[in-house]
């Protein structure tokens, strides 16, 4: 029989699936001197910790707001409840049933029963719908969005007011930028286009149907999840955790592991089905534009090592002989660098680690590099001290 200490176990592995964290995808834990803290700064709760190469969320502090994650760049903050896969989904189904206007509400809303749940999507708080999901929406035939809170000034996470603002700010810049006439607008109470007129609105036939296929769901997960753990507890299995060394190896070009962001894959690719935009210039967190002092540069090629997505990339070439010194076999140097606006998340970190300050990072986004595939080249004439900038593969 498990003892109260097993079952607490077996709620805690439950309850940590909610939110997971990647690590390798978080800049901090990539580099110490990254200066992004988005994740802590967006918490409404004080429960994220970001410091040295580590990144910690206090479960008893957290309230499962969403805010975290949808402020990450490089989603290394994952929520399961909604998923953006749920989040799309609800807002596809919102616009499904109103004609084209999606609506989002908060989790305050939904606990009121005003509104009826099959016109309307539902997260605990609007801090975690993101720039894309409401990009998704209206590449998908969106005429309007709709987020709909409760009365944020005296909500629990009313700290998430600021970042609510700022991504429908973003998101309608955006659209604009794209030639849309969809705009996101926010809403302190329910239209009534929108409000339920009895309790089978209100709660969606939860009361019989609904309820019992929760509970059965949750059963299911609760079995397995105990069942496993009973598995592992008789066979001594402890849980495995990769050190950062084993996360975070060195590849042969002298970078570490990146790749495309997948929300920010989804945001390219709403953007694309939208097609050209105007020739102007937008604020945008989504992305930044990294230019290069030369003079300044030595091109050791840190800048690239540490991106996580790849968007600053090492060009390399065999390494010259040196007089008087063997041929090194397989030894490469920098060439130069290359930079695709699309694939950068304005994270920064290039910025912070570049030990000669050459690199800057704007977020003035000009529309029409959003969509280019061809890298822009860099190389810094300042000539290098010391030893390095040579990898040997």
């Amino acid at each position: 029989m498990p003892s109260i200490v097993d079952m607490v176990d077996i709620l805690e592995r439950l309850e940590s699936k909610a939110l997971h964290i990647e690590p390798a995808r978080c800049v901090k834990v990539r580099n110490r001197n990254a200066s992004c803290t988005r994740c802590a700064d967006a918490c409404t709760s004080g429960a994220i910790t970001v410091e040295g190469n580590s990144i910690d969320i206090d479960g008893e502090k957290c309230a499962g707001c969403g805010t975290c994650t949808a402020a990450c760049p490089t989603q290394a903050i994952v929520c399961d409840k909604p998923s953006d896969e749920q989040l799309a989904e609800g807002l596809a189904r919102s616009m499904d049933a109103n004609g084209g206007a999606a609506a989002v509400i908060c989790g305050r809303v939904a606990a009121r029963k005003t509104a009826d749940v099959d016109r309307v999507a539902e997260v605990l708080c609007l801090g975690r719908v993101d720039v894309p999901s409401l990009i998704g929406a209206a590449a998908r035939g969106a005429q309007s969005i709709a987020l709909i809170d409760g009365g944020c000034s005296t909500c629990k996470f009313r700290a998430a007011v600021p970042h609510i603002d700022a991504t429908a700010d973003e998101a309608n810049a955006l659209l604009e930028a794209w030639g849309s006439d969809v705009r996101v607008s926010r809403l302190d109470a329910v239209p009534q286009e929108l409000a339920a007129h009895d309790r089978e609105q209100a709660t969606g036939g939860v009361s019989r149907r609904g309820f019992f296929t929760g509970v059965k769901s949750q059963a299911k997960n609760l079995a397995t999840e105990a069942a496993t753990y009973g598995i592992e507890k008789e066979l001594g299995i402890a849980k495995e955790h990769a050190t950062l060394r084993d996360t975070l190896k060195v590849g042969e070009d002298g970078c570490l592991p990146h790749g495309p962001i997948p929300r920010h894959e989804d945001l390219l690719e709403s953007l694309f089905e939208m097609g050209e935009p105007d020739n102007v210039t937008i604020a945008s967190h989504q992305w930044g534009s990294v230019t290069m002092d030369p003079e300044k540069c030595d091109n050791c090629g840190v800048c690239a090592t540490f991106c996580p997505t790849g968007a600053l990339s090492k060009v390399l070439r065999d390494a010259p002989k040196k007089p008087g010194r063997p041929a090194a076999k397989g030894a490469k140097e920098l060439e130069c660098l290359e930079f695709r606006l699309s694939d950068c998340v304005g994270c920064g970190t290039c910025a912070d680690v570049c030990i000669g300050r050459a690199i800057t990072v704007s977020h003035d986004i000009e529309a029409s590099r959003v969509l280019e595939l061809e890298p822009v080249s860099m190389r810094g004439t300042k000539r290098k001290r010391g030893i390095g900038g040579a990898w040997r593969s």
